[in-house]
């Protein structure tokens, strides 16, 4: 499967011209070359042969700014950090902590002495982009990733596990000042691991955590370090840089400068099949708060199964519009973008709504012309608002970065409504990530509901003859989504609730 998602624009391309065409009647196989006739002809359609050529364009590459002013332009939509000496705006904090899980078996002397040697880099590379933070002092803490509980048994259940670990990360996280941020180095890939470290960083402790693999601190890269340094600034509360270029002066553009602009993302995450049939869905929500829009505050929400329509969309939406009045005087948006994947018709408000869905399950792609072994994907940008797209309604594909590896799936975005009076090219030009924002926050959810997700946490066969709600169960479950009796309505700390921490 991993093999097939890397394959190039050119072999897939190769795929469909030699392979797909003829078992859906669309090319003659060779054996039936002279006597084959197609078997659209009797409805009356001709089918080419060839992938259809189309005309696009490339928005244009704006500049971004880092301290101390100095533009950097763009020359491909991917991060590069190179020549940037500072962030923008640039949060204090006392320390960085490093915390190594290991799995005692599996840990050499080795792969320890790489951890010491990577670890002096972030708090190194942060204090050279601008944060104030203590020299690395040497110190790692470590925890043994525990396979049976305490008692040297087999864990009950996946929440009983959660909670022996969180247990083992306080001791990594006591002393006079706690951190405001921790660096997990995680053994491997493992979807349990990283899901309890988050939860217990995110819902128990209230400290942001970035982690990483064992097999990537080995290797000693940059790009780990700048990623880790762009997602730290957020989680502090920083911001990296800022757009210092906007092309066109549109009422969307002044709006913008005049701060009455909020955007929004929504999504939904569903249980899947295969796991827990009562298990809730989970929504989210992310907005903007300032000018900038650099950040999105998040909320989200525990909802009935497979339910697509979110149900608390307006507790969400109210707890993101009080925090923007909080953030700007007093003031509300007069203008406000929604990106979401499927919403119902919103009702009539004083705020002028644009709103747009972003699909991104579709089986379209695109391929550059001239397509050879060396042509890598379409450069992001690209934009196609013709010829295939709705002829009753604005719409349009957008790649927003480039793809490395394998064949770029551009999102398809489609006009609900536009209050706003956008035209189709405003709109493309403002195009943002608050939909994929919203995606990752729902990971993020998945994570604190993995046990219930895995089926760790079912309703007792007490609490189904007394007929307990399936939602109301996984709502109060403490190793899942909420403290008993706590006044959040959100699942994470409140330390976190103003902070792009899902990140």
């Amino acid at each position: 499967m991993l093999g097939f998602a890397k394959k190039t624009p050119f072999e897939n391309e190769q795929e469909i011209m030699n392979k797909a065409l003829i078992p859906l009647g669309i090319k003659p196989p060779i054996s039936q070359f002279e006597s084959w006739k197609s078997p659209f002809e009797k409805y009356g359609l001709i089918l080419g042969e060839e992938l259809l050529k189309i005309s696009s364009s490339h928005l244009y590459h704006p500049s971004l700014t880092f301290n101390p002013g100095r533009p950097k332009k763009l020359v491909s939509a991917s991060w590069n950090l190179s020549d940037v000496k500072r962030f923008n705006v640039v949060e204090r904090y006392s320390e960085l902590r490093i915390i190594h899980v290991k799995i005692a078996e599996q840990i050499s002397d080795k792969q320890t002495k790489s951890v010491l040697m990577f670890a002096s880099a972030p708090a190194t590379q942060l204090r050279r982009y601008g944060l104030q933070t203590q020299s690395f002092k040497g110190k790692v803490h470590s925890i043994a990733w525990p396979e049976l509980n305490e008692e040297k048994k087999p864990f009950a259940s996946a929440a009983q596990k959660r909670e022996l670990v969180n247990r083992l990360l306080e001791t990594c996280l006591g002393g006079d000042i706690r951190p405001r941020l921790v660096f997990m180095i995680l053994p491997r890939e493992d979807a349990a691991i990283y899901s309890n470290i988050k939860w217990s960083g995110d819902f128990v402790s209230g400290i942001a955590t970035i982690c990483v693999c064992q097999a990537a601190v080995e290797k000693k890269s940059f790009g780990i370090l700048d990623n880790f340094n762009l997602k730290a600034n957020l989680k502090l509360g920083g911001i990296n840089h800022m757009i210092s270029d906007a092309r066109e002066s549109s009422k969307l553009i002044e709006s913008i400068q005049n701060d009455t602009l909020m955007i929004f993302g929504a999504d939904v995450s569903h249980p899947g099949k295969g796991l827990d049939p009562e298990c809730s869905s989970m929504a989210g929500v992310v907005a903007s708060f300032n000018f900038n829009f650099c950040h999105f505050a998040a909320s989200a929400r525990l909802q009935a199964n497979n339910e697509e329509f979110i149900s608390d969309l307006g507790g969400m939406l109210k707890e993101r519009l009080e925090l923007y009045q909080k953030k700007n005087q007093g003031k509300l948006p007069l203008n406000i973008l929604f990106y979401r994947d499927g919403v119902k018709n919103q009702g009539k408000t004083d705020i002028r709504i644009t709103l747009l869905v972003v699909t991104k399950r579709h089986h379209t792609r695109f391929f550059p012309l001239n397509l050879n072994k060396s042509t890598k994907n379409v450069s992001g940008g690209l934009v196609v608002d013709k010829h295939i797209i709705n002829p009753n309604q604005m719409s349009f594909f957008l790649q927003n970065h480039d793809s490395p590896l394998g064949t770029a799936k551009s999102a398809y975005y489609t006009v609900i409504a536009n209050q706003c009076e956008l035209t189709l090219e405003q709109l493309e030009q403002v195009v943002c990530v608050p939909a994929r924002y919203a995606d990752i926050l729902c990971d993020r959810l998945r994570c604190y509901m993995k046990p219930a997700l895995d089926g760790g946490i079912r309703r007792t066969q007490a609490e189904i003859q007394d007929g307990k709600d399936p939602l109301a169960h996984y709502r109060k479950t403490r190793q899942a989504w909420i403290r008993p009796g706590s006044k959040q309505t959100n699942p994470w700390h409140s330390n976190l609730d103003n902070i792009m921490f899902y990140l």
